[in-house]
């Protein structure tokens, strides 16, 4: 079943990235990267943020998640721009998605291997960025081996259009949807190639790293209010058992904002908060969103399970969930490093 979104739809979008403690800590620069744009015709929104692994192996992550997301726009433009309705109608079947959105995944890949070359071309490994990596390392790189590691990032993006909705996801973070009747849903299962608990995470880097993408894909005429995507630097300033919970209120919380503040005002308050307690984590961390400013948000239904309320403060604040207490460590924060 297809439909397009309410004619009076309107989705603004914004882009925004904070550097964790631990690198602030160690004057290292922010390892994230995220997007917002929009295409030449104004009806295709896209989002995206990437985390790039940080540590020393990865001595180019934060280059490696810029391109990340400038490969992510560019792919997700030329995908606009050749849909069909022929192409829609088949992606009614699960199976045929499959196929246009692996296709999409190796498109993607490639454009940042593209740009990771590049990169290399001009700016060859410096003995700087060499040093404090192991002889075994060091060599490798001097070789050109699996040069394209140092660049290694996560990706998480997505795109609304009148007519169709997707996410796609490369490794860790989040995509959560807000619809108008308060529910909110995370539409890309977890990465079944992670141990969640763990360090590890997919990467673009990866050999066969297009085979790792996740995606979502709806043509259902069921669009979101807001759309977020996010780094894990978010997730991880929660409890596991509890962290859904408040992830669902903190992106209703935030949705609830933009639609009845001022579209900057509320950016503004999102990057305060972001920066006073989503940053307890120690991880740097990015949120890209789009918000149809025309949308409504109703009240969750009684039986919903909601957090219980916290103290009034600032617009977000008063809406979202404190994160965990701030006594990470140093050390701990050093482990944050992919």
């Amino acid at each position: 079943m297809s439909g397009e979104y309410p004619a009076n739809a309107e989705y603004r979008f914004f882009a925004i990235s904070h550097i964790g403690r631990s690198h602030a800590k160690t004057k290292k620069v922010c390892q994230d990267n995220s997007g917002a744009a929009q295409s030449s015709d104004r009806k295709m929104k896209f989002i995206a943020v990437s985390d790039g692994h940080g540590g020393n192996n990865y001595f180019r992550s934060h280059e490696g998640s810029r391109f990340a997301v400038e490969a992510a726009q560019a792919c997700m433009e030329e995908f606009y721009a050749r849909v069909t309705p022929e192409m829609l109608e088949q992606m009614e079947s699960p199976s045929q998605q499959s196929v246009y959105f692996g296709d999409m995944a190796k498109t993607l890949v490639s454009k940042w291997y593209d740009r990771v070359q590049k990169d290399l071309e001009g700016f060859p490994f410096s003995e700087k960025e060499l040093s404090p990596l192991s002889e075994h390392s060091a060599q490798q790189y001097h070789a050109g081996e699996r040069a394209e590691r140092a660049y290694g990032a996560t990706l998480v993006a997505a795109v609304v259009t009148p007519k169709y909705w997707f996410a796609i996801q490369l490794g860790d973070g989040s995509c959560a949807a807000v619809f108008e009747d308060g529910t909110v849903e995370f539409p890309i299962g977890d990465d079944p190639f992670v141990q969640r608990e763990g360090t590890v995470t997919s990467s673009l880097c990866d050999r066969e790293a297009h085979l790792r993408f996740r995606h979502y894909f709806s043509q259902n005429g069921r669009f979101p209010v807001g759309l977020f995507v996010a780094t894990d630097g978010v997730e991880n300033c929660f409890p596991l058992s509890t962290m859904k919970t408040w992830l669902e209120k903190i992106y209703r919380s935030i949705t609830q904002v933009f639609l009845e503040s001022d579209f900057n005002a509320a950016k503004a308050d999102l990057l305060d908060y972001m920066k006073r307690e989503l940053s307890k984590s120690g991880d740097d961390i990015s949120i890209a969103g789009m918000v149809n400013v025309h949308g409504k948000l109703d009240s969750l239904p009684e039986s919903s399970p909601q957090p219980p309320a916290e103290p009034e403060a600032s617009k977000l604040e008063e809406k979202s969930p404190p994160p965990l207490e701030d006594s990470v460590s140093e050390e701990q924060d050093e482990e944050q490093d992919k």
